[in-house]
């Protein structure tokens, strides 16, 4: 293990005050967090897990089970919503890929980037509008029907 210096600095709000006064503060507001973690602990029935448990823990590993969950594509009313905007993110990959290979195989002239894309080595395409894969030529019309058969 390697040993650091560390050189502690009085608060810029505390500044002006003696070092003891400081000193004083920083008890107060240990005690105060000592006390609010005993209280919860008491109301949960559980342990600190003490000075040992804690160095003994692998600063590098990740929690068994997370306490978040991932983040969602989008923010939606409703899960009818949410797979509506799903099914058009899919279909907008969907059509940008086949462009895409379209202009990696020579035939950029053929290739139809999706409305609010980056196209690469091309212009932007811009949108004014939302992205619709029916109306916009160029799609998988695999696809497109797909998503017209279940709306």
């Amino acid at each position: 293990m390697t040993p650091y210096e560390l050189r502690l600095a009085p608060l810029p709000c505390w500044a002006h005050l003696p070092t003891a006064a400081v000193r004083k503060k920083v008890a107060q507001l240990v005690a105060e967090i000592e006390a609010e973690a005993a209280a919860r602990h008491e109301e949960l029935g559980t342990e600190p897990l003490g000075m040992k448990k804690i160095r003994n823990q692998d600063p590098l590993s990740r929690a068994v089970k997370s306490k978040r969950s991932p983040k969602p594509l989008c923010h939606a009313a409703s899960n009818e919503m949410r797979e509506r905007v799903r099914q058009l993110y899919r279909g907008f990959v969907e059509m940008f890929r086949e462009a895409s290979l379209k202009v990696k195989f020579g035939k950029a002239a053929e290739a139809i980037f999706p409305k609010g894309s980056f196209p690469p080595s091309l212009p932007f395409v811009r949108t004014g509008e939302e992205f619709d894969p029916l109306a916009d030529a160029g799609g998988s019309r695999s696809f497109a029907l797909t998503l017209a058969a279940t709306a």
